[in-house]
């Protein structure tokens, strides 16, 4: 199982692209869609408190979009606020429960809290949503 956890989280930041991709196609307000690419901008910059920050406002300005829950997931995981981060996950996979990416990086905040068995198990979930 090891093996295909660590594939996993090497195709996390692929995968995290894609859902950030996807959250911007979507039907987000004009303020949203500056807050979230404030959030991008900022967590590129490796500045995880302003990238939780703007992507909580983007949640706020739409509450349905289960992607932006993974984007401040990974803000917070940046930040090292793996709490908030598994919270925000969850969140996620409450909104939306076939969104694989939710799961990736679950697992990626399991494994910060020193959680193997369920990072595994979020691993595991998440390849039988994205087998590929």
């Amino acid at each position: 199982m090891i093996p295909t956890y660590a594939k996993m989280l090497l195709a996390a930041t692929l995968t995290y692209t894609a859902c950030l991709a996807n959250a911007t196609g979507q039907n987000l307000s004009p303020a949203a869609r500056e807050a979230f690419a404030r959030g991008q901008r900022a967590q590129q910059a490796g500045d995880g408190v302003n990238a939780v920050r703007a992507f909580g406002e983007a949640i706020q300005l739409c509450p349905n979009i289960a992607e932006l829950y993974v984007a401040r997931a990974e803000a917070h995981r940046s930040a090292g606020q793996l709490g908030q981060a598994l919270a925000d996950c969850t969140e996620a996979i409450r909104r939306k429960p076939k969104l694989a990416v939710a799961y990736v990086a679950r697992a990626n905040a399991w494994t910060g809290k020193g959680d193997l068995e369920k990072a595994i198990a979020d691993s595991t979930i998440a390849i039988g949503i994205e087998p590929r």
